[in-house]
């Protein structure tokens, strides 16, 4: 259940600026470094996949959510970082890593 309020506010600023869910990244990280203890090759690759797809279904939920809740401004910033990439990680850090363009 995603649930917002009147006051919440879309966060643009600190890790936001190049992660778009912190939280779920660093999950991610540690679930994969967990994962490369068992030395198993298929233990990252079972891992990857369940984290991609449980992740994925919930990231979906939230962002209807966030839409219909905050409209043009999340849509915008949608625009703007492109998709979930590589972890979450949005369009503006490759831009600024590779193009040396400024983050927004």
């Amino acid at each position: 259940n995603v649930q917002t309020d009147k006051e919440q506010q879309l966060i643009q600023i600190g890790p936001y600026r190049i992660i778009r869910n912190p939280a779920y990244t660093g999950s991610i990280i540690s679930l994969l470094g967990i994962s490369f203890c068992l030395r198993s090759v298929y233990s990252p690759l079972i891992v990857l996949a369940l984290c991609l797809l449980c992740y994925g279904i919930r990231i979906r939920k939230e962002e209807t959510e966030l839409a219909n809740h905050f409209g043009k401004e999340f849509q915008s910033m949608q625009k703007e970082r492109g998709g979930c990439f590589l972890l979450f990680i949005s369009r503006n850090y490759f831009n600024l890593i590779f193009y040396n363009k400024k983050l927004n």
